[in-house]
C-alpha cells in the first residue's frame, strides 16, 4: 500500500460523499529519556515520533489531533495528547461525525505504524476545555465544548471501538481520581467489547505492590502525573511514594479538584498484523513543530479567518502529506442547526498557553 492512501479507505467508512483533505505529519524517530524510569545506571534511551494529523474540508480545517508513539525495550507506547476541532462545518453539508474520525485515525496509527515484537500501550489523559489547537475556535457559537463527564465516556466509547486491531488484549482500564469504583464504571460502555477494569495499567503486581510510582508511571509530555512526579522530586520524595500513596495525593492536585471529571485511559495487548508501506516520508521533529504552531498561532474564531488560518497551514506542509479523502458513508443522518450544535470537540491532554518543545 503507498503510504499515501493508508487512511484513504478508513477514512472514507466514516465521512459522508464529499471531498476532504486529511494533512498527516509524520515525524524521524528521536532519541528522548526513558519514558518510565529504571534507574539512575539505566543509561538507555528510548524514541519517539511525532504524527499529526488535521482533516479540512472547503478549505477550511476541522479537526486536529496529536499523538506520540513511543519506542523502548519493553513495550511501543501510543499516547494521544490533543484532540480538536474549529466547529466550522458547513451547515449546508451532510454532517460529520467527528469522534469516528479521531478512532479510524487511532485505527490506522495502530495498523501500519506500530511494530510487533513487543505489547502494545494505548494511553491518553481525557479533560474538557474550550480549545487546545485552534486559537479562537472556543469563540466559534457552533463549536460545543463537551463536559468532563461526556467526554470520558466518549473516550472510553472510542477505545472500545479499537478491540478489532489487537489479536490479545492484557489490560484495558479507567481511572478518575477521586471517584469511587461504581462511579468509574458508570462511565464505561453499556455492552463493552473490551474487558474494561477500574484501576490502570501501569502496575503488574497487585493494588499492594510496594515498586514505587516513579519505576511505573510513564511521563507523558504537558500530563498532570509528569507534573506530579516532578512536584515529588522536588519535595525529595518521589522515590518514597507507593502505588496506592500516588494515587491517593494525585487526586488533591489542582486538575482533578474543583469538581471535575478527569479520565485516565490504559490500553495493553499485542497486535500481529502489519500492512507494509511504500514511501513512508517524515520529517523533523522542528519541522513539526513549526506546522503545529500555525494553527495554535492562527485566528479560527470566525470562518473568514479559520480560512486565512486554514489555507495558511495547507501552504506549509508538504505535497506527500497532503490526503485527498472521498467520503462513501451514505447513511441518513440528521442535519444540525444553528440551535441544536454537533457535539464536535475532544480533547485529551491540557492546554498551555506557550508550546513547549518535546523532551
Amino acid at each position: 500500500m503507498l503510504a499515501e492512501s493508508r487512511f484513504v479507505d478508513l477514512l472514507a467508512q466514516v465521512l459522508p460523499p464529499l471531498e476532504f483533505k486529511l494533512y498527516h505529519l509524520k515525524t524521524h524517530l528521536k532519541k528522548c529519556r526513558k519514558l518510565v524510569f529504571t534507574s539512575k545506571s539505566d543509561k538507555s534511551v528510548d524514541a519517539y515520533a511525532t504524527h499529526f494529523f488535521v482533516l479540512s474540508l472547503d478549505g477550511i480545517d476541522l479537526l486536529g489531533l496529536e499523538v506520540y508513539i513511543y519506542e523502548s525495550r519493553e513495550y511501543t507506547t501510543m499516547f494521544v495528547s490533543k484532540a480538536d476541532t474549529t466547529g466550522h462545518y458547513p451547515s449546508d453539508k451532510p454532517p460529520t461525525q467527528m469522534g469516528k474520525v479521531v478512532q479510524q485515525l487511532l485505527r490506522g496509527l495502530i495498523r501500519y505504524y506500530l511494530p510487533l515484537d513487543k505489547p502494545v500501550r494505548v494511553c491518553l489523559f481525557a479533560k474538557a476545555e474550550r480549545q487546545y489547537l485552534f486559537l479562537g475556535s472556543a469563540k466559534n457559537p457552533l463549536k460545543h465544548v463537551l463536559s468532563d463527564a461526556q467526554l470520558v465516556k466518549w473516550w472510553a466509547s472510542c477505545l472500545d471501538g479499537l478491540k478489532s486491531e489487537f489479536s490479545s488484549i492484557k489490560k484495558c482500564a479507567l481511572q478518575i481520581p477521586g471517584a469511587s469504583e461504581a462511579a468509574v464504571k458508570s462511565y464505561l460502555p453499556s455492552n463493552p467489547q473490551l474487558p474494561w477494569t477500574v484501576g490502570d495499567i501501569f502496575w503488574e503486581g497487585a493494588p499492594d505492590d510496594p515498586t514505587i510510582a516513579v519505576k511505573r508511571i510513564p511521563r507523558f509530555p504537558d500530563d498532570p502525573k509528569l507534573r506530579f512526579l516532578e512536584f515529588l522530586v522536588a519535595e525529595k520524595r518521589v522515590k518514597k511514594v507507593s502505588r496506592a500513596q500516588f494515587w491517593i495525593e494525585l487526586q488533591s492536585r489542582q486538575e482533578f479538584r474543583l469538581g471535575t471529571t478527569v479520565g485516565i485511559f490504559g490500553l495493553e495487548g499485542t497486535v500481529d498484523k502489519h500492512e507494509s508501506l511504500e514511501g513512508n516520508h517524515s520529517i523533523t521533529q522542528k519541522e513539526a513543530r513549526l506546522l503545529r504552531e500555525v494553527t495554535l498561532e492562527g485566528d479560527y474564531s470566525t470562518k473568514s479567518s479559520a480560512e486565512y488560518s486554514s489555507n495558511e497551514f495547507a501552504s506549509r506542509v508538504p505535497s506527500y502529506a497532503e490526503i485527498d479523502v472521498k467520503g462513501t458513508l451514505t447513511t441518513p443522518v440528521v442535519k444540525r442547526t444553528v440551535e441544536t450544535p454537533q457535539v464536535n470537540v475532544l480533547s485529551a491532554g491540557l492546554v498551555r498557553k506557550k508550546q513547549k518543545t518535546q523532551r
